[in-house]
């Protein structure tokens, strides 16, 4: 199905890392400071030229900063009248370093964000929170996975052998962390971002109880997962586990975002077969910088955007929580400025533009038309270009309903049995009411 993505201007904000522990998010402040003093730590933050150092002060979100966010969202509208729509790419499960050290080190051990965060973490009820965010319209979260990009199993090995004098650093902060620099094929292998230690068997376990862990948090399946580091024939196989597990998005960020509609950007291709490609064509994702020195600010992100939409493309933009919680107030004060900013610059140049999750984006591609629920919210769209009949599964919560378009408030009556709910509308968006 050719969807037209000029005429149809869809925005889809994908943000990394919530609910995360993730590589070097420690406990507080008085942590992050403990930590930038260990002279293995900041060895490792300051290789490259200091590449990794403006990931330290990243910071589990409170529901505080949460809300914060959420008020923002809603302060803007898309042209079906919905407010801007942030897709979290949430880690459905953080590693219990606690249990690591109490079992000796022998085998890893995880906590479902379902069942709230190990080692003394307390940042309040933020699954609540983003159930909140679902309600309201401006959350949908995605799943980022069981681990931030490591395989637990070769992790915990490389602690037990004390294979790395850095890696043991970042654990007594209760993190995965990062081994001794250069890293090389020594990062594959000490932090584990290769699962080639796993048969098959074992790995569509690991990710099928990472699913099963976000299902438990927020109550319905996720559709994306994002490709891990794997390279080379193991890729291969990630690739069949992403089929295996029923993913239907292969969340691809890798070098995405100025390559667009290349092979490294295979936008709206299936790959594997049954599974969309999706990657990051935008970056706004300012990490403490000022707009006039990044090209992944504000200016940069509404030229991306609007380029993407010139070569027929959603405009997937690309970011992390740490521009929205950080120990660092300017990365805090950057993040949400710049945030306004574009959706004020997108809402004056582009009053058009609607915002979408990448599941919606999936549909679309496959048939014109989608449906996505948030909480008892149920939007539905039709962009093939004619009439086309919309179905959807019954929620079972009345009688009969009537689906009214977010632009005009004309009604359509729709068809419904146990089952199943249906109706034909034109080109257009709709809500599903009761009648």
């Amino acid at each position: 199905m050719g969807i037209s993505w000029q005429k149809h201007k869809a925005i889809v904000f994908e943000n990394d890392d919530w609910c995360g522990v993730g590589i070097i998010t420690v406990r507080d402040r008085a942590a992050c400071e403990r930590a930038l003093g260990v002279p293995e730590i900041r060895a490792a933050l300051d290789y490259r030229n200091g590449a990794l150092r403006q990931w330290s002060t990243s910071k589990l979100e409170t529901p505080e900063e949460m809300q914060r966010l959420f008020d923002l969202l809603l302060s803007f509208r898309g042209a079906d009248g919905r407010p801007v729509l942030f897709t979290p790419i949430c880690l459905a499960a953080n590693p219990d370093c606690t249990a690591i050290r109490e079992n000796g080190f022998e085998r890893f051990v995880d906590m479902s964000i379902a069942d709230g965060f190990p080692d003394g973490r307390d940042p309040g009820d933020i699954i609540g929170k983003a159930k909140e965010g679902i309600e309201l319209g401006v959350w949908y979260p995605q799943s980022h996975g069981r681990g931030h990009h490591y395989n637990g199993k070769k992790w915990v090995r490389s602690l037990r052998e004390k294979r790395d004098k850095t890696q043991l650093a970042f654990f007594e902060f209760d993190v995965v962390g990062w081994p001794t620099p250069p890293w090389g094929d020594n990062l594959h292998e000490l932090k584990g971002l290769e699962f080639d230690d796993m048969t098959d068997d074992e790995l569509d376990d690991w990710f099928q109880t990472g699913m099963r862990f976000f299902r438990n948090a927020f109550g319905y399946d996720t559709a994306a997962m994002p490709i891990t580091d794997a390279r080379d024939d193991n890729m291969a196989r990630c690739k069949g586990m992403l089929q295996r597990s029923g993913a239907r998005i292969r969340s691809h960020t890798r070098g995405t975002y100025n390559s667009f509609g290349t092979p490294d950007c295979p936008m709206g291709k299936h790959d594997p077969p049954g599974v969309l490609c999706m990657g990051w064509n935008v970056r706004l994702d300012p990490i403490g910088r000022a707009d006039a020195e990044t090209d992944r600010g504000c200016s940069g992100a509404l030229e991306r955007i609007e380029r993407s939409w010139a070569l027929d493309m959603p405009a997937v933009v690309g970011g992390h929580r740490i521009n929205y919680a950080s120990f660092d107030e300017n990365q805090v004060r950057e993040g949400y400025g710049q945030t306004e900013r574009l959706l004020a610059g997108i809402s004056k140049e582009h009053p058009d533009a609607v915002y979408l999750t990448g599941a919606e984006v999936r549909q679309l591609y496959d048939s014109g038309t989608s449906v996505l629920r948030q909480g008892s919210r149920i939007t539905c769209r039709n962009y093939t270009g004619e009439p086309a009949e919309i179905r959807l599964a019954n929620p079972h919560t009345a009688k009969g309903y009537r689906a009214r378009n977010l632009r005009t408030d004309e009604e359509i009556v729709c068809d419904a049995d146990e089952d199943t709910v249906r109706f034909t509308a034109p080109e257009g968006e709709y809500s599903i009411e009761e009648a």
